[in-house]
């Protein structure tokens, strides 16, 4: 999906930029004149603003990684000066988040039943499942009606990481009824 979403919508714009250019050294837009050494960055820009909440939404966890590597520039984000925050995060936060998807995949193999998951992993999952809602809850309700129109791919992605969190409650259950049962 990251691929659809990112990749795809760049590479066209790319490619789209150099078929403009032909053997020029810029491509002549409608609204300003672009060197070749900014057609990448320029596409990426362009490719990733309008789905980069959605892909921020999808993978909420990872701003957890992305704020680790801001922490030398905090209060503000850090980002490379070829890319937009939009753009950086687009491209990186399907990585960070990429342990909290196969924590969720090893949930969801719990609640399965293919394996058996010890205490401590559950009670994270479900500490995170808590987490996502009391912070979707809490920003939901805290934020006025103009704010929260702005603010509908944050609350979206609480809500599916709350959702995506709630197989380990589930699976816990599944283990002590299996347990209980034998």
């Amino acid at each position: 999906m990251w691929v659809v979403l990112v990749i795809v919508p760049t590479t066209l714009i790319y490619m789209s930029l150099l078929q403009r250019a032909h053997n020029s050294s810029t491509a002549e837009l409608s609204f300003m004149s672009l060197p070749r050494e900014r057609f990448a960055s320029f596409a990426l820009s362009v490719g990733t603003i309008r789905q980069s909440h959605l892909v921020t939404a999808i993978n909420m966890p990872g701003m957890i990684g992305d704020m680790l590597v801001s922490i030398p520039t905090w209060p503000n984000g850090w980002r490379p000066a070829w890319a937009t925050m939009d753009s950086w995060r687009a491209l990186s936060l399907p990585l960070f988040c990429l342990p909290a998807w196969w924590f969720v995949g090893k949930g969801v193999d719990a609640l399965a039943g293919s394996i058996r998951l010890h205490w401590s992993p559950m009670l994270v999952g479900c500490l995170f499942c808590a987490l996502f809602i009391f912070l979707g809850v809490g920003l939901g309700l805290t934020a006025t009606t103009d704010d929260r129109a702005d603010m509908w791919w944050m609350l979206s992605g609480m809500g599916l990481w709350a959702v995506l969190f709630a197989v380990f409650p589930f699976a816990w259950l599944r283990q002590r009824r299996s347990r209980v049962s034998a």
